[in-house]
């Protein structure tokens, strides 16, 4: 289940208006390329370490092709690209990637079918709150610590 972390912020455009709760993503540590190879090859013959040592394989060749210019399918789940910014100049004399492609980093795009996977089947629970730099472990302890009596959201 995923965590929604809430946090006051104001806009800062228009500081009149008073800060609202927004819910942010929670994301925990990423697991190990170990841990996940366990986890994959759980209930299959594939040994933990073929896969490790695949996913360092795929990793190395990925990147050989992102330097080329490629994009690079990861089978069913999507595929990585490069991206950047650039800036623009007036007469094409005078661009130079060198200078004026800026940002560059890699891009993940999810299939359809993985993020159809992952969406229909995704729910949410309340997690830490935040407020003034302050973070209380849930929306019952921030109550608590305020000093309100009113029952905390329950989904």
């Amino acid at each position: 289940m995923a965590k929604v972390k809430l946090v006051r912020r104001g806009n800062p455009a228009k500081p009149e208006k008073g800060k609202k709760w927004y819910g942010l993503s929670v994301s925990s540590a990423p697991l190990s390329a170990r841990q996940l190879a366990r986890y994959a090859t759980e209930n299959t013959s594939l040994n933990p370490l073929e896969l490790e040592m695949a996913l360092e394989l795929f990793g190395n060749c990925a990147v050989r092709q992102l330097l080329l210019g490629h994009a690079v399918r990861i089978g069913h789940l999507g595929h990585l690209r490069l991206t950047f910014k650039s800036e623009g100049v007036d007469d094409i004399r005078d661009y130079h990637p060198s200078r004026h492609v800026r940002q560059p980093r890699i891009l993940f795009t999810p299939s359809k079918e993985l993020r159809e996977r992952v969406v229909k089947n995704l729910s949410f629970e309340l997690g830490p709150v935040t407020e003034d730099g302050i973070t209380y472990g849930s929306v019952a302890g921030y109550l608590k610590a305020k000093g309100l009596a009113e029952a905390a959201p329950t989904e």
